[in-house]
């Protein structure tokens, strides 16, 4: 039955009635409770230990099983996702299948004899650590070169998962005079090599057809038990179990011991942790006739040899001693590959720590007729990011760059240095990328690295054409004593205790320099580990927490202290969820990899992520590094968050016997007082080469970074910690002279929880725009500084003073109306509204174009400097084509960067003017 006509007119739906009122807001009980769940020491010291046993390396096996074990462990926390995101890119490492790095001085009279050598392949650089071969990641092609007599042919291929050579497993072949083929390989498990199970194979002179299993239990090679057939001359049938403890051959500690002659006696047992041969880590020792003494190490993490770290020694006929360290190996990452060998070489102590090394300082250089073109330059590692040094170097010619850290800063001029204090030794070589513009990925520069995006020709990426090379400093006190050439100016000198001098060239004209680098540049996979906690009523707003996982050492410090805190951040928000709790907005959890490469894994995120982060991203918070001294708390940061900071760091008790009464924040407004307002602890600047670099200078993204840190009144030439990536950075460096007891950890990580909760649930964000105005009166500095220029562009600067001047006024008024807001009388909608302009603030100063040189740079406010990534330039894109104006007179990029600032912060008045901030005051 149709029944018609029953309503004459259509009833419409009445509209839901929105409520009053805010549904969540922050709560201090929640803060009260995630700290007081952030205090087992055990957790702190178990995530240090867990990530500090092994070097993580990005793209190889070490890292990527860590990734996983991650992965299947937060998985198991409450959280609404744990994925990981792969991109491939271009990264750098030492050539594990070349001669080994080497940096040599050679003495032409009577004959070309070596009479010094850098110290990678002896055996007195530490009684801790091993010797390893240096390198600086991106120097361009990434090579160190060794041309040895009676060494004719030499592959080390130390590494792993998922690296490949000379087949899809891997392996280090050694080719040497009476050692006809012979491949070692020291992995670990699941790497197989030339079967499922994997193995080492050695063929030598009597020693037809042997093959060694470093494998273990399950392992099982020819039969179920698990055996090993070695057929030999003389040796017609021979079974050797590989199996493990309690199997023990010629000592308690167990190892494979081959003397070859008719092979008279024989042990193989090839096992591991807890497994010790020769030493509390265990190896391999293989004793052939020709081959007098080889130590082959052929395990897997945690496993090492001789120390902690593990190694490989091979002492053959015309190889008298070698060191082969199979999971550190110095160099400076994206240097290219290069051999420079010259009889009169500029070795140039080129900068001191309070200095840049830049056009200026190259240009004195110049002045007092030291030749830079064609030879070697010997500089500093300091306050200077090392790639700056190094483009200037190559812009004025040299031939390569050999970087160093000098006593003076790193070991404050002291000759008691770790073990016994926190100061660098002469032995440890600290390691750098060189890269000059982080675009992440060097072939996808503007746009992810993701499955089927062309990638650019490596030769278009941004670093270095010359070979670069990093030093110890007992290394460079020999040949800073050699050189020849002026005395050094004083400022330039350092603490080596010989005398400084200019260049060029040796004292002793028979001296040359051979400086051979060999790198390889690769395309590897990375992966990031996001894990989220999805917001209740602004989900498509985030808080995002990110450290990274990848390191050139263990990284006691960098890497380790950061990602202990975001794995006790991790489990505190999944307690409280599991409780019921869900946060307003959505929390990220971010793992970045390859962060030493030049922060990869965070920028290819962000360029993928863009749109959404763009307009949803509320703030970042870097975790890295976070406990690099013991004197006090410390910040960098976005001036939006200055008050966020000072906020949690009053609400979490100090640590310090001295201050056992007081707060962190009044420590830290004791030890680093602002000199501009005495009232306040001293923020500083983000630098410009950490993971929060694509958030804050790409997007827009308010952004800090909170940890605790030396004097640096007291070691003001100190650049970092005096540990930094180099070997001695371990949890025992952490554990002895930092935070014996992880209370500093545990202090980081309740700030860092409260900061969460302060951006996650407050009803109205709590950004500060009143901040701002110590920006514009640096900025407005600067300018004054540079008005002859500005001047003779044509350019009124007055009116970019006075639309500065009407932004400041704003943001008091601003100020005030937002913290007046009743929020009884909101409604949701209208409070999104309210935070939806908050958001756009910060990125009103972004200019999608790029800073003119630096398109990975947009913030028109603030950038890293040009001359040093560890610095910060006010107005950068003003900065950048003031240079140009006065150098080549081109000017109308000087005009449009001052317009684009000029409606910038118009459009940023707008905002804060607007009328939704005052109707609800």
């Amino acid at each position: 039955m149709i029944r018609r006509n029953i309503h004459e007119t259509l009833i419409k739906q009445k509209p839901a009635v929105e409520h009053l009122g805010i549904k969540q807001n922050y709560d201090d009980s929640l803060r009260q409770k995630i700290q007081a769940d952030l205090n087992d020491t055990a957790n702190y010291k178990d995530h240090l230990n867990e990530i500090s046993k092994q070097v993580m390396l990005s793209g190889i096996g070490t890292t990527n099983k860590f990734i996983e074990y991650l992965i299947s462990f937060w998985s198991t926390f409450p959280l609404d996702s744990v994925k990981m995101k792969q991109y491939s890119v271009l990264l750098s490492y030492r050539n594990y299948t070349s001669k080994s790095s080497s940096i040599s001085v050679l003495s032409t009279i009577p004959n070309t004899s070596v009479v010094f050598q850098a110290h990678y392949n002896h055996d007195n650089m530490s009684g801790i650590h091993p010797d390893y071969i240096p390198f600086n990641a991106y120097s361009p092609s990434g090579f160190v070169r060794v041309s040895v007599d009676h060494m004719t042919d030499m592959w080390i291929h130390p590494d792993y998962i998922p690296f490949n050579a000379y087949s899809p497993s891997g392996f280090v072949r050694v080719s040497v005079d009476h050692m006809t083929d012979m491949w070692i390989h020291p992995d670990y498990i699941p790497f197989n090599a030339y079967s499922p199970s994997g193995f080492v194979r050695v063929s030598v002179d009597h020693m037809t057809d042997m093959w060694i299993h470093p494998d273990y239990i399950p392992f099982n090679a020819y039969s179920p038990s698990g055996f090993v057939r070695v057929s030999v001359d003389h040796m017609t049938d021979m079974w050797i179990h590989p199996d493990y403890i309690p199997f023990n051959a010629y000592s308690p500690s167990g190892f494979v011991r081959v003397s070859v002659g008719h092979m008279t006696d024989m042990w193989i047992h090839p096992d591991y942790k807890p497994f010790n041969a020769y030493s509390p880590s265990g190896f391999v020792r293989v004793s052939v006739d020709h081959m007098t003494d080889m130590c082959i190490h052929p395990d897997y993490i945690p496993f090492n040899a001789y120390s902690p770290s593990g190694f490989v020694r091979v002492s053959v006929d015309h190889m008298t001693d070698m060191w082969i360290h199979p999971d550190y190996i110095p160099f400076n990452a994206y240097s290219p590959s290069g051999f420079v060998r010259v009889s009169f070489n500029t070795w140039q102590e080129a900068n001191s720590s309070m200095q840049i090394m830049d056009a200026k300082r190259f240009s004195r250089l110049k002045k007092l007729n030291v030749t830079i073109k064609k030879n070697v330059v010997l500089v500093k590692y300091g306050k200077i990011h090392p790639a700056n040094k190094v483009l200037h170097a190559q812009t004025e010619g040299a031939a390569g760059v050999i970087l160093y850290p000098d006593p003076a800063d790193y070991a404050n001029g002291q000759s008691i240095v770790y073990p016994k204090t926190w100061w660098l030794p002469g032995w440890a070589v600290p390691l750098s990328h060189v890269r000059y513009n982080l675009v992440g990925d060097p072939q996808t520069p503007g746009y992810p690295a993701i499955n089927g995006a062309p990638h650019t020709l490596a030769e278009n990426a941004d670093y270095p054409k010359i070979p670069v090379q990093p030093i110890g400093y007992d290394d460079a006190r020999y040949l800073m004593s050699q050189l020849g050439g002026q005395t050094a100016p004083d400022e330039w000198r350092g603490c080596l205790n010989v005398s400084y001098k200019t260049g060029p060239g040796f004292s002793d004209e028979s001296l040359q320099l051979e400086l051979d680098v060999n790198n390889v540049i690769e395309r590897r996979n990375i992966s990031n580990v996001i894990a989220v906690i999805d917001g209740k009523y602004e989900k498509d707003k985030f808080v995002i927490i990110g450290a990274h996982t990848d390191s050139w050492t263990k990284g006691g410090v960098d890497h380790a202290t950061g990602y202990s805190v975001i794995w006790e951040l991790a489990r505190g928000f999944s307690a409280l969820v599991r409780d019921g709790w869900r946060p307003r907005r959505t929390i990220m959890l971010a793992l970045w990899d390859a962060s030493k490469y030049g922060h990869i894994g965070s920028f290819e995120w962000v360029q993928e992520y863009e749109k959404m982060l763009g307009r949803g991203a509320v703030a970042y918070i870097n975790l890295d590094s976070v406990i690099r001294g013991n004197y006090s708390f410390h910040a960098e940061a976005n001036p939006l968050l200055y008050s966020i900071i000072k906020n949690s760091t009053q609400k979490v008790p100090c640590t310090d016997p001295d201050y056992y009464d007081k707060s962190v924040y009044d420590m830290w407004l004791e030890r680093f007082m602002d000199p501009g307002k005495p009232s306040q602890p001293k923020i500083n600047p983000l630098n410009g080469d950490s993971d929060h670099t694509p958030f804050e200078y790409y997007l827009g993204v308010p952004s800090v970074s909170p940890m605790y840190t030396f004097n640096s009144k007291i070691y003001p030439h100190l650049p970092t910690y005096p540990a930094f990536s180099t070997l001695e950075d371990d949890k025992e460096y952490v554990e002895t002279f930092l935070d014996k007891d992880t209370k500093l950890e545990q202090t980081v990580t309740k700030i860092v929880a409260d900061m969460v909760l302060l951006l996650a649930d407050s009803a109205v964000l709590p950004f500060d725009v009143q901040n701002y105005a110590q920006v514009f009166d640096r900025g407005k500095k600067y300018l004054r500084e540079n008005e002859a220029v500005i001047s003779s562009a044509n350019v009124d600067i007055n009116v970019l003073y006075s639309k500065i001047d009407l932004f400041i006024e704003a943001t008091k008024t601003f100020a005030f109306n937002v913290t007046s807001i009743n929020l009884d009388s909101l409604k949701e909608s209208d409070l999104y509204l309210i935070n939806d302009k908050l958001l756009e603030l910060p990125r009103i100063f972004i200019n999608y174009q790029g800073i003119p040189g630096y398109p990975q740079y947009r913030h028109l406010l603030l950038a890293p400097h040009a001359e040093n990534l560890w610095d910060d330039q006010i107005f950068p894109g003003i900065a950048v084509t003031i240079e140009q104006c006065q150098t080549n007179k081109e000017c109308d990029p000087l005009r449009q960067q001052i317009a684009l600032l000029i409606v910038s912060v118009h459009q940023a008045v707008e905002i804060i003017q607007d009328e939704i901030f005052i109707r609800y005051s």
